[in-house]
């Protein structure tokens, strides 16, 4: 019998199928990971936006209420003093990243928050991944003005 070294065509074909596997799964991972930590980070934004507003009522800062005006069509939201959008002053304006959407609600809302106070009407809303609604993230805002995630 001839001994021959080096590695045989199935031996090969084995090794690049497993390393083409470990490759996939990792890539996934990696990808998934990536699109979870966006979608983390835009709930902290928009919380914080929140935040923000209130901070700015109980402070009464301009003398007036303030608030977040979420439009779910146009995948946006502002921080605006006054008693409506449309004629308050807009201190922020955010268009959520591509691929990050409001799940709920998805017409437009306004959380006002009571100047002085910082009370408000209770309200929840969802942002999740475009491609991937399982993957969302819950904000609650309580009538007293707290905002969970």
């Amino acid at each position: 019998m001839n001994a021959s070294s080096g590695f045989s065509l199935v031996e090969f074909i084995i090794v690049l199928g497993v390393t083409i596997l470990i490759s996939g799964i990792v890539f996934a991972n990696l990808f998934g990971s990536g699109q979870q930590q966006k979608l983390d980070a835009e709930r902290d934004r928009f919380a914080s936006a929140l935040q923000d507003a209130r901070a700015r009522a109980i402070a009464r800062e301009d003398g007036d209420q303030w608030n977040v005006y979420m439009d779910g069509q146009t995948e946006m939201y502002a921080v605006f003093a006054g008693t409506s959008y449309e004629s308050g002053t807009t201190t922020d304006v955010v268009y959520l990243p591509t691929g990050v959407e409001f799940v709920s609600p998805t017409g437009t809302t306004t959380v006002a928050f009571t100047k002085g106070s910082g009370t408000t009407t209770a309200a929840t809303f969802v942002i999740g991944r475009t491609a991937d609604q399982s993957a969302s993230s819950t904000i609650t805002v309580d009538a007293g003005g707290a905002i969970s995630y």
